[in-house]
């Protein structure tokens, strides 16, 4: 897709959360902008959370023509 919208782009999302979001590891899925080198793109991605790289689980590259980030971070709950 050449330019995508963010409601497409949570549609999208929505999809492919169904498929990987049980999978072991998998912390969190959200779509946000491409970074590279540190800096923010306009390009809009599907980014995977997970507990670690090397144990990610195996995810496509792209999915209905969105790129497909995998991104090292854990999750913890704060209480008031």
């Amino acid at each position: 897709m050449a330019t995508m919208t963010q409601p497409q782009a949570s549609e999208i999302q929505a999809r492919f959360e169904a498929g990987v979001l049980h999978l072991a590891g998998v912390n969190g899925i959200d779509v946000g902008q491409r970074q590279i080198d540190g800096q923010y793109t306009d390009e809009l991605v599907l980014r995977v959370y997970v507990a670690s790289v090397a144990a990610a689980p195996a995810l496509p590259a792209t999915f209905e023509g969105m790129k497909v980030e995998v991104i090292e971070r854990s999750f913890k709950l704060q209480r008031p």
